[in-house]
This record gives structure tokens, C-alpha cells and sequence, in this order.
């Protein structure tokens, strides 16, 4: 009887340790992409949080690449790099001129379409916002 109250107690420290990390994590806002460095920018909720609507420069990557989103729904990217980049959309409809690490840039997508953009420094750096 001992050796099952024992076990039973330690069950309840372990799952009282899982909700409390579980609940740090809705509040501090843990990372959803395991291996990625959390973003430095104050107020930033990152990509894949509610909303979708967060966009990282990492490596030299738009992160995630590909977003599906609503009418109006307002998208920050944020660099992460250390080296500056633009958010240039092929279409000529938004251009966050340069920007550098820790600086954002926001767009509010108003109407439904595809809009692919990317970066005039760098070639292979693009990405595409689905707006439905």
C-alpha cells in the first residue's frame, strides 16, 4: 500500500510539474519551432502562433515561406539575421525597403489572392501569402 501512495505521489509531482511548465509557456509564449532561436523583437508572437501572422528572416529564409491567411490580417516579418534584407512583393503592391536584424515590417493583406514577394538581396529568398 505504501509503494502504490508513493508512486500515485509521484505521478501528481510530475504532472503538477508538466502543467506548470505548460502554463509558463502560454504565458511567456514558448517557441513553436523547436531548434529555432526565439525571436529578440518585443511584442513579436512569432509564426505559428493564432493568426498565422508572423513571418521570421532566418538564414536567409522567409520562415515560414508560406502563409495562409485572412482578408485583413496583418503580417509582421521580423530579421533575425544579422544582415539586412527586404520584403519586396512581385507585384510592386508593398516594398519594406532595407531592413535590418531586429527591425520589422508590417502589411495588412485587404484583398483575396496570391502574392509571392522576396528579397532583392538575395535571389533564393522568397515566400508567398495566401490571402482567402
Amino acid at each position: 500500500m505504501k509503494h502504490l501512495q508513493k508512486s500515485l505521489r509521484s505521478r501528481a509531482g510530475l504532472l503538477a510539474l508538466l502543467l506548470s511548465v505548460a502554463a509558463l509557456c502560454l504565458i511567456s509564449g514558448c517557441d513553436t519551432y523547436p531548434g529555432l532561436p526565439s525571436p529578440v523583437a518585443p511584442g513579436f508572437t512569432g509564426p505559428g502562433n493564432v493568426g498565422i501572422d508572423d513571418i521570421r528572416i532566418l538564414n536567409n529564409t522567409f520562415y515560414p515561406d508560406t502563409v495562409i491567411v485572412q482578408r485583413y490580417t496583418r503580417i509582421t516579418w521580423l530579421n533575425t539575421d544579422l544582415g539586412s534584407h527586404t520584403v519586396t512583393s512581385n507585384d510592386g503592391l508593398f516594398d519594406s525597403g532595407t531592413i535590418t536584424n531586429n527591425e520589422t515590417f508590417e502589411y495588412m493583406f485587404e484583398t483575396r489572392g496570391t502574392f509571392t514577394y522576396r528579397c532583392v538581396y538575395f535571389a533564393n529568398l522568397h515566400g508567398t501569402v495566401i490571402v482567402e
